[in-house]
């Protein structure tokens, strides 16, 4: 059974180094089950944790201020836009923080 003990133990950070391990564990199986995560409340849970982030980054001028220092998000799509030729009118949806 593939699950997430499997994925942690063959699949984590070490992954070269752990592939004839993985290669022995599989090695002849007929008969394998692979378990899958429910991918919607998964994805619920993130979408949910993005609006979360970004309600932070807009209420927090403070937090704004310490990822304006790190970040380079806020013009990429204005920029790339201007770089194809459309002054970036098109594409705004790029803004992170809404100062």
């Amino acid at each position: 059974m593939i699950d997430t003990a499997f994925v942690v133990e063959h699949y984590c950070h070490d992954a070269k180094s752990k592939a004839a391990k993985l290669r022995e564990a599989l090695k002849n199986k007929t008969k394998v089950l692979v378990l899958f995560p429910d991918v919607v409340p998964l994805t619920q849970r993130f979408c949910e944790a993005v609006k979360q982030f970004v309600s932070m980054v807009e209420e927090n001028s403070v937090f704004r201020e310490m990822l304006n220092e790190i970040a380079t998000y806020e013009n990429y799509f204005e920029a790339q836009a201007a770089a194809e030729g459309n002054g970036g009118n098109e594409i705004n949806r790029g803004t992170l923080v809404r100062a």
